[in-house]
C-alpha cells in the first residue's frame, strides 16, 4: 500500500501525505466506527439480537445493512456504505497489483498487462481460499482466507523487519548522495 500511496503523492508536499495519510484518513475511519459501532450496540442494547441475529446467520455485511437500515437517511446510507466498500475493495487490488508489478519489473510504472496479471493473481488466490473454506463445512470461506493470511504472514514479518531496520541506513545515503551532486 505504500508503493501505491507514494505513487499516486507525487508532485504533493511531504506534509500534505502526512496530513492525509497519519491525520485525516485515520480520523474519518474512527468517525465511521464509532457511529456504525456506537448505532450497533445501541439497537442490540435496546433491541437483543437485532443487530446480533444478523450478524451470525449472514455475517460482517448482514449486521451492517441491519443497522444502516435502522439509521436516519437509510435510503442515502445504504448505497453510500455499499460505494465505499467497493471503492476500498478496488483500491486495496489495484494497490497490491501495482505494487507487485513494480517490484517485479523494477519500473516505476510497470506495464499495464503485468498488474492485470497480478491482479488476476491475487483475485484467483482469494477466490481458491474462499472455496476450500466453504468445502470445509463448520468454517466459513472467510475463516480459511483469514488462517491462510496469518500463516503467511509468519516467514514475511522477519523480512519486514529487517527493511525497517535497513531503510533509514538507506535513505541517509541517498539523501548524502544526492547533496554531493
Amino acid at each position: 500500500m505504500g508503493l501505491f500511496t507514494a505513487n499516486v503523492s507525487r508532485g504533493r508536499t511531504v506534509r500534505e501525505l502526512i496530513l492525509t495519510v497519519s491525520i485525516l484518513c485515520p480520523i474519518a475511519t474512527n468517525l465511521w466506527f464509532a457511529i456504525l459501532g456506537g448505532s450497533g450496540l445501541y439497537l442490540e442494547l435496546e433491541n437483543a439480537g437485532m443487530v446480533s441475529g444478523p450478524l451470525a446467520e449472514g455475517g460482517a455485511a448482514s449486521a451492517l445493512l441491519t443497522i444502516l437500515t435502522q439509521l436516519p437517511l437509510a435510503r442515502l446510507l445504504i448505497p453510500t456504505g455499499l460505494l465505499l466498500v467497493v471503492l476500498f475493495m478496488v483500491t486495496s487490488a489495484d494497490s497490491i497489483s501495482y505494487a507487485a508489478a513494480m517490484v517485479v519489473s523494477g519500473h516505476r510504472n510497470p506495464p499495464v498487462l503485468l498488474r492485470l496479471f497480478w491482479a488476476l493473481m491475487v483475485g484467483g488466490l482469494a477466490l481458491a481460499l474462499m472455496q476450500i473454506g466453504s468445502s470445509l463445512g463448520d468454517s466459513t470461506s472467510i475463516d480459511a482466507l483469514q488462517a491462510f493470511i496469518i500463516i503467511a504472514a509468519v516467514p514475511v514479518t522477519p523480512i519486514v523487519a529487517t527493511s525497517l531496520w535497513t531503510a533509514p541506513r538507506l535513505a541517509w545515503l541517498e539523501w548524502r548522495k544526492c547533496q554531493r551532486h
